[in-house]
């Protein structure tokens, strides 16, 4: 599936910033807890967040790794609401295929779920390459293809698999072009997300399209999944919880030329 253009894109999240706000803020303290895991192990430096959005993430990442944290989102909107959740952040409108920073500045480079809406994804890859200094860490949080088929809207759309295996790259072809630009020691886990409640709020944040898959489904797809999912709500006493799960990628550039 074609990516969208870069202009398309922020026009999209201008818009969309202040309903993510309300809708998309579970994840990023578990998310800030796997990366600060990594910063343990990364050379001394600052920390470069790739399409920080809302700040979300980078709130949970400023006060307790004590480091500088600079988000960079394509999206004017989106750093708006960024820069009222993350005041300690340094923020920059930006395109992760062409950072506004020097050779070797980070001491890790980071970014959830921000890579599939690149179209050219591997420059985002070669650019973090380009700004990691000697040791730093590259770490990716995505949704692989078994995430997606486990995805508690699957259950209730019926083109909801098909649609986000589209936009996003399989676990593969993103360690390949890692490896491509020299990171080493390579791996992908799978991640809890954390957990929420299949209820109410659920339909809400479904109604608003909380995840822009959903804005790709055909209005009577779309439309049925909702109900079959209001009808499982009703039928369901208490209220039954799921867990996100998303898949972590993460890969170090060489201390020395022979690591290579």
């Amino acid at each position: 599936m074609a990516k969208p253009e870069e202009a398309d894109v922020r026009e999209y999240y201008d818009r969309r910033a202040s309903q993510y706000v309300l809708t998309r803020g579970f994840s990023g303290r578990t998310a800030a807890t796997m990366f600060r895991l990594l910063v343990r192990n990364a050379p001394s430096g600052p920390v470069l967040e790739l399409g920080c959005g809302t700040g979300n993430l980078t709130r949970y990442l400023c006060r307790p790794i004590g480091r500088e944290v600079v988000g960079l989102d394509l999206s004017p909107g989106m750093l708006g609401a960024a820069r009222r959740n993350a005041p300690e952040a340094k923020l920059a409108v930006g395109d992760a295929c062409r950072l506004p920073f020097r050779e070797g500045t980070f001491a890790m480079v980071l970014g959830a779920y921000f890579l599939h809406h690149i179209d050219r994804w591997h420059g985002a890859i070669a650019e973090a390459r380009r700004v990691l200094m000697p040791g730093g860490w590259l770490a990716i949080i995505t949704s692989g293809h078994q995430e997606i088929e486990r995805n508690i809207l699957a259950r209730f759309f019926t083109g909801f698999v098909e649609a986000d295996k589209g936009r996003f790259q399989k676990t593969e072809e993103i360690e390949g072009r890692m490896d491509e630009y020299g990171f080493k020691g390579i791996r992908s886990v799978g991640i809890s997300m954390g957990r929420r409640r299949v209820d109410q709020g659920l339909v809400f944040r479904v109604r608003s399209r909380f995840v822009s898959t959903l804005s790709l489904l055909d209005e009577e797809d779309f439309e049925r999944g909702v109900t079959t999912l209001e009808a499982h709500i009703d039928g369901t006493r208490p209220p039954r919880r799921y867990m996100h799960r998303g898949r972590m990628i993460i890969g170090r550039v060489p201390f020395r030329e022979r690591e290579r």
